[in-house]
């Protein structure tokens, strides 16, 4: 593997090949990563987000609970400040890692063994969109062996460093839920995704745009993930196999959401059915995030000729903007 340097240049590949390696220093503000896991039950209409984000001197650990029928999300959220040395994610997206975070209000762990990912969740005083209170999940999350993803080593414009950003998408899952009082398990063809971030440097405040679905569309496995920052790490992958889409178009009025390609080749829209807002106004950690859930219609033509059309699919929308929250 690649070890990142001032020398490497922007990259995409369809398979992690860089070596990230987190120096603690006392200019940990610099070093910032994100490891973000997703799962969806379109059965139940129901969508889970677990996030934790180490920001250098502090940390956002969160858990989202989309009820899709409602049109309605409720969030448990950790801010905390910490030293360089408090919070560490995995410093690999494909080595076996575990991570895990506790609080009074929540609880975090996840981990990964070959190419499966474990998530253990617990929110038990979370109070949900459906008036019940509480809610856990033990999610086991699966790639196929030959599975590619979408990795990027990129060095945004006006900035001193490089970020790195891995995302899996879709993956198997399945699982037990506790909602409430009430214990379930995942449905049949419930799918998940992974996001792994690092970045390394100082980055000039901006607004970047960011959307990502998954699902089964006729038996073929589907997901992208696409920003407004740097064309290159926008990639959408079908049936195990990774391809870039380029250059893309972000519009919202309304709450309607519409992402088009440069070329053409992809195009997906979203109407919003639920919205979370986050600030992050701690000394140099000045940000704000909105996300928008709701489900995704559109296509894609790839390089094999064929066009693939998906609707119904649960997925995100997303406008950063500073420092606090990048990536």
């Amino acid at each position: 593997m690649k070890e990142i340097n001032e020398q490497s240049h922007d990259e995409w590949s369809p398979c992690p090949i860089w070596i990230y390696r987190r120096k603690d220093s006392g200019r940990s503000i610099v070093q910032r990563g994100c490891d973000a896991y997703m799962f969806t039950d379109m059965e139940k209409k129901i969508a889970v987000r677990a996030v934790s984000a180490d920001l250098g001197i502090a940390s956002i650990n969160s858990i989202t609970v989309i009820d899709l029928s409602r049109g309605a999300a409720a969030s448990e959220r950790s801010v905390s400040r910490h030293r360089y040395t408090d919070m560490h994610l995995p410093e690999s997206p494909v080595d076996d890692s575990s991570f895990s975070f506790s609080c009074a209000s929540m609880t975090l762990a996840a981990f990964k063994r070959g190419n499966r990912r474990r998530l253990l969740i617990t929110a038990p005083f979370l109070h949900l969109p459906s008036g019940e209170e509480g809610f856990k999940a033990d999610i086991t999350m699966t790639a196929e062996e030959e599975d590619q993803c979408s990795a990027s080593l990129l060095h945004p414009e006006g900035s001193r460093g490089f970020s790195y950003r891995v995302d899996c998408l879709p993956l198997r899952a399945e699982g037990t839920l506790f909602i409430g009082d009430t214990i379930s398990g995942l449905s049949e063809g419930s799918l998940a995704s992974m996001s792994w971030y690092r970045s390394s440097g100082t980055f000039r405040s901006q607004q970047i745009l960011r959307a990502s679905s998954f699902g089964c569309t006729d038996g073929r496995r589907w997901g992208f993930s696409v920003s407004s920052g740097n064309a290159k790490e926008n990639a959408i992958i079908i049936d195990g196999k990774a391809y870039q889409i380029g250059e893309c178009i972000f519009s919202q009025h309304d709450g309607k959401w519409t992402i088009k390609s440069a070329d053409g080749r992809f195009e997906a829209m979203m109407e919003a059915s639920a919205l979370e807002h986050t600030h992050g106004d701690m000394r140099l950690l000045k940000g704000e995030c909105i996300d928008a859930f709701g489900l995704f219609s559109g296509y894609c033509r790839i390089p094999d000729g064929n066009t693939l059309g998906f609707s119904g699919a649960y997925g995100f929308a997303r406008m950063l903007r500073g420092q606090a929250l990048h990536g």
